[in-house]
């Protein structure tokens, strides 16, 4: 991906990925001093004591890293908590949090796609304000909400590359995953335990847990050079520096050599989850270049169409697709629901059969908009149905029959 990038451009690299943040903690073990007294003590008054509610009460982070310590105080980290977790007026108090830490009070603390989408276009536009000469490259999980498609063209329309680790490998190839989310974790129980004691208290209040978070930031986010971490878990061009645990986890001697090519179906279907859509027209919208007078209106979900200025692929790889050689990129054809300029279009020869185009060759002059009436399109494969786990079950044979 990186021989795509405009020339004159750096790569940046950002891994993205959400984790939950806990309010409560429950102890370790270790020593108590107990103050004298005749009173005989009881080990319930050295717990800490704590509903329910308060043991599951939680906010997410959509946490984001990047090969760059300059730009990595720049990068917008998002916190959500829900209505009940953080209330209208608790935002008045949150003063002591860094200005790229922003917090979002919704219904559910959960991400979804219209918040993705927002979070995207929070990214686009920092940076462009403080890396217009970088290219980025996000890096993140095969979750379905990173994968949909509505998320996928609003990152085409900032212009950042998305690439997505295959399902269930986040544990050995996110950066997050691998090198960052201990730290972060264990700073935060760190610091809720001072701020326990000093409170003398049994629960902290969801303003203190939030500046807690905006200090691990600047501690663990912004303090530490994560570059070799990209390294060390394979992106870099050539991967001369992928860590040995890492080609031992996949009973790999060296790196094998990968083509500059598009990757082929069967490829995409491992980097999916089971049973998925993959939206293909959407995955590549950033790196597929579509020349701009081709298309006239606004894209299918709304947004206007931003040309891409990356060169062309090499040529794509062929894959078996249902019992012939077919390139899935031929696909990627656009629906003909939008005006298509006249010009340049080969004036039928006279006498030359029209035919309906079916995706095979043949010898036919193609339609013309001067033609009576044009073909029927093509049905649209933007979107491939994975067959689900169950579907490739093969069927039990007959019982013999009862003698």
């Amino acid at each position: 991906m990186e021989h795509q990038v405009q020339s004159g451009k750096r790569v940046l690299r950002l891994n993205l990925d959400e984790t939950a943040v806990r309010f409560f903690y429950k102890g370790q073990r270790g020593l108590t001093i107990m103050r004298g007294g005749k009173r005989k003590r009881t080990a319930n008054e050295f717990v800490q004591k704590a509903g329910m509610a308060e043991q599951k009460k939680s906010v997410t982070h959509v946490c984001i890293i990047c090969d760059d310590t300059t730009l990595q105080p720049k990068l917008p980290q998002l916190v959500l908590a829900n209505e009940h977790t953080l209330r209208v007026q608790d935002i008045a108090e949150l003063d002591n949090v860094p200005p790229n830490v922003h917090i979002k009070r919704r219904k559910s603390a959960w991400i979804n796609v219209p918040g993705l989408v927002e979070y995207i276009r929070l990214l686009g536009d920092a940076l462009r304000a403080h890396a217009p000469d970088r290219q980025p490259i996000l890096i993140w999980d095969a979750l379905r909400v990173h994968l949909h498609e509505k998320v996928l063209r609003a990152a085409g329309r900032e212009g950042i590359l998305v690439v997505a680790i295959p399902a269930k490998m986040t544990w050995l190839l996110q950066p997050l995953d691998t090198d960052v989310f201990a730290r972060y974790k264990q700073s935060i129980r760190r610091r809720y335990r001072d701020t326990l004691v000093r409170g003398h208290g049994d629960t902290i209040h969801t303003v203190t847990v939030l500046q807690v978070i905006g200090q691990v930031c600047r501690e663990v986010l912004q303090g530490n050079a994560w570059s070799q971490v990209f390294q060390k878990n394979g992106f870099e061009s050539g991967q001369p520096h992928v860590r040995r645990s890492l080609l031992t986890a996949l009973e790999w001697d060296r790196v094998p050599m990968i083509p500059n090519n598009l990757p082929t179906l069967s490829q995409l279907q491992y980097c999916w989850p089971a049973g998925s859509n993959i939206p293909i027209e959407a995955l590549f919208s950033g790196v597929i270049a579509r020349p701009r007078q081709a298309i006239v209106g606004p894209e299918p979900d709304g947004e206007p169409f931003a040309p891409s200025h990356v060169p062309p692929l090499p040529p794509p790889v062929y894959d078996v697709v249902n019992g012939a050689n077919e390139p899935w990129s031929a696909r990627l054809r656009k629906r003909p629901s939008v005006a298509v300029p006249v010009f340049e279009q080969p004036q039928p020869s006279a006498g030359a059969e029209v035919t309906r185009h079916t995706g095979a060759s043949s010898s036919t002059a193609p339609w013309h908009p001067s033609m009576s009436s044009p073909p029927r399109p093509p049905r649209s494969a933007a979107l491939f149905r994975l067959p689900s786990r169950t579907a490739l079950l093969q069927p039990l044979p007959p019982a013999p029959p009862k003698k």
